[in-house]
């Protein structure tokens, strides 16, 4: 995360809305200055906290941090969460039962922004959920020479092209 002030009340957010917390992997990854390499905290046995160190004093960007969770993560489906996506009610009962997660997929997860991102790049996939198989085929969840995943469209570009997006 970017905004590491408000991680944590995010996470929560996001599992006290799940219709089913204990089986939701969370990582978050965070900036830290007291730190020289990445260092976990376990909060709970599908809950940890990644402290990536700043390099030269500063974040590495959101999309090392997120390709470094999803590299950690063992699960069938990624979902980058963002603290400007509104989840609903039930929101984990949908993404697991809209496909077989055991394909190569990505799913797209509109945001506060889906509106004017049709309009200005209808293709743009902001916020995706990707399968492990599509986690694996590429190595990463976001280009990892892009600095923040709102700019990823090679990945959507990619995604579209395999006809894997839903």
């Amino acid at each position: 995360t970017c905004r590491p002030k408000i991680a944590r009340e995010t996470r929560d957010t996001w599992l006290d809305l799940s219709s089913d917390p204990d089986s939701i992997e969370y990582l978050l990854c965070s900036d830290s200055n007291c730190t020289k390499f990445p260092e976990t905290r376990i909060i709970k046995e599908n809950s940890k906290e990644f402290l990536y160190p700043l390099i030269d004093g500063k974040s590495v960007g959101p999309v090392q941090k997120a390709n470094f969770a999803s590299q950690n993560s063992t699960s069938n489906c990624i979902l980058f969460v963002a603290d400007d996506l509104s989840p609903y009610k039930n929101w984990d009962y949908d993404i697991k039962n809209c496909t077989n997660w055991d394909n190569d997929v990505v799913l797209r997860i509109p945001d506060n922004t889906e509106e004017t991102q049709q309009k200005l790049h209808p293709h743009l996939i902001v916020n995706p959920a990707i399968s492990r198989k599509r986690y694996e085929k590429f190595g990463y969840l976001y280009h990892p020479k892009f600095y923040a995943n709102f700019s990823d469209n090679f990945f959507s570009f990619l995604a579209h092209k395999d006809d894997v997006v839903i």
